[in-house]
């Protein structure tokens, strides 16, 4: 399971095309969530432990761009989960707040098992 965030993370960053399954799709994303849960935590207690030092900044700094590192391969994995049911990754659907249920149902629900526009279904290979 780690194998298929690292998978996506390293292999497949920024990657757009051709398709991901849900195993791809919910292994990234729960990795993801855990890791920027650990980053958080680590940030409060840096926080507490550094006070208002350059360090400080400087780990503070670090977390936040890699933060940002994470967002172009949760956006490229939910744009090949989109290629899945053979729809368009619009960009704007994924970061409208109030439609993330869709990323979740769309998690959910078994791709097509048919060649599409985007390529043949997703296999359980990794390219690693």
């Amino acid at each position: 399971m780690f194998l298929r965030f690292l998978d996506t993370l390293f292999v497949r960053y920024g990657n757009t095309s051709g398709r991901a399954d849900r195993a791809e799709f919910w292994c990234f994303h729960f990795f993801n969530l855990i890791l920027i849960g650990g980053l958080c935590v680590l940030t409060l207690f840096l926080a507490g432990t550094l006070g208002d030092s350059l360090w400080a900044y400087l780990c503070h700094g670090a977390i936040v761009t890699f933060m940002f590192f994470l967002l172009v391969p949760a956006y490229c994995t939910t744009a090949r989960r989109f290629h899945d049911f053979g729809w368009k990754s619009h960009a704007w659907i994924m970061f409208v707040p109030f439609l993330n249920f869709l990323l979740v149902i769309v998690g959910l629900i078994p791709g097509n098992s048919e060649v599409n526009e985007y390529g043949e279904p997703p296999t359980k290979t990794l390219s690693l």
